[in-house]
């Protein structure tokens, strides 16, 4: 079927627009909204890696969205657990490039939690379609004098006949040394997705609390339940099963593709412990 000939403006069923946010803490800031014709859209800020905030299928969001609301990288705190006062939290967010994970201290540095990257205003945008797909691209610099030199390109690919959306990150050190390099693709899920209908369904072939909290509702790791007035932190950690079926890979596969490389002569370094 020749759909161009149903419509006046391709925007009628897919396309991308760009628009700013006024008044709060969100104030100025570019959001970017996909439309794909296939009854999900998703408004994205490309001014940060902060990907997905709102995840909209058949009218019904399918992200988590914090007390927060959008917050600027004006705003952000790189003290300890400051990175929460900005947390929008939405379908993905994006962790490192340095470090992600609880703050610590690594060879004398001392790393906030989860690091900046979430809080990067993206220097480059650009977008553009064909008959089967939408793609966004962003370039987000993480770097400072006598320090790291990272540069993050992220290409958000959206299919005009499914609904797939395909994440590649390129992450290149532009620096005369050595970098660490960790990235952590935070999935939010929210309501009214996730309730006490909602069942997770993972291959585990264990699963551990992470605190003392976490081990009471171990029975129920799998199960929604319902919010108690005041929600405390809790965290599960689940070992994945091994399967055979899969070749091994140094390459992030199936919704998410990660590439890192130097184009000097130091390489990329990975940084263990978190």
């Amino acid at each position: 079927m020749n759909e161009r000939a149903y419509y006046g403006h391709e925007s009628q069923l897919f396309g991308v627009e760009e628009y700013r946010l006024t008044g709060g803490k969100g104030d100025g800031m570019r959001l970017c909204r996909y439309a794909t014709a296939r009854d999900w859209t998703s408004p994205s800020p490309p001014t940060a890696a902060r990907i997905f905030p709102a995840c909209i299928s058949a009218a019904k969001t399918a992200a988590f969205f914090s007390a927060n609301g959008y917050v600027a990288p004006a705003y952000y705190d790189d003290k300890e657990a400051g990175w929460l006062k900005n947390f929008t939290a939405g379908f993905l967010t994006t962790c490192g490039l340095l470090a992600v994970g609880s703050p610590c201290t690594d060879e004398g540095v001392r790393l906030p939690l989860h690091g900046a990257v979430d809080n990067i205003p993206a220097e480059r945008l650009l977008w553009d379609m064909d008959d089967e797909k939408i793609w966004v691209k962003a370039v987000m610099r993480h770097a400072q004098i006598f320090a790291e030199k990272l540069i993050l390109t992220r290409t958000i690919t959206c299919s005009k006949q499914t609904n797939e959306i395909t994440i590649t990150d390129e992450i290149e050190n532009v620096g005369g040394e050595a970098s660490p390099v960790m990235i952590l693709y935070h999935m939010n899920m929210g309501y009214p997705m996730l309730s006490e209908a909602a069942e997770l369904y993972i291959p585990a072939a264990a699963v551990t609390p992470r605190n003392a909290h976490a081990a009471e509702d171990l029975d129920t790791w799998s199960k929604v339940l319902t919010p108690p007035p005041a929600l405390r932190s809790s965290a599960i950690i689940t070992r994945l099963a091994a399967n055979p079926a899969l070749p091994p890979s140094s390459t992030m596969t199936a919704a998410t593709a990660l590439r890192s490389r130097s184009t000097r002569r130091a390489s990329t370094a990975s940084r263990s412990g978190r």
